[in-house]
């Protein structure tokens, strides 16, 4: 075995548990009375997140990726991508499980859904300036 492979096996392993767990605790709480939509939406966005989280450190642990040769994940962009985008996918399920738990209301839920864009648009925004400072800090001036 590589030595990518020796990395690459071992976290594609965990992301799959990862969302085989998702999944099977999404059917042991799923309601059983009613259509379960809402459920079922968290679910799928819970899935989306925990992709979310391995793709990003799978992009820095794999040495290919790591390898600083004009790659997108070259220098010191890699890590800080996937601690930004983990913590990104944290606060986007803790506002889904607080919104879960409260009543149900229109306003409630333009709320929640305002405040999942703004996470996003802030943390693609922060992304976005750490690949520009990467860049800025490879120019000669």
């Amino acid at each position: 075995m590589d030595r990518q492979s020796a990395f690459a096996i071992p976290i594609l392993v965990a992301w799959g548990v990862s969302a085989v767990s998702v999944l099977l605790i999404g059917f042991v709480l799923a309601p059983s009375e009613g259509p379960a939509w809402g459920h079922w939406m968290r679910v799928g966005w819970t899935e989306v997140l925990v992709f979310l989280v391995w793709g990003g450190w799978f992009g820095y642990i794999v040495p290919g990726a790591r390898i600083n040769s004009g790659g997108l994940l070259g220098g010191g962009v890699g890590p800080a991508m996937a601690v930004l985008v983990s913590g990104y996918a944290l606060l986007s399920f803790l506002m889904m499980v607080v919104h879960a738990l409260l009543p149900e209301g229109d306003l409630l839920w333009r709320i929640h859904i305002l405040l999942q864009i703004a996470a996003f648009a802030v943390t693609a925004v922060l992304g976005a300036m750490l690949f520009v400072a990467k860049a800025g800090s490879e120019t000669r001036v």
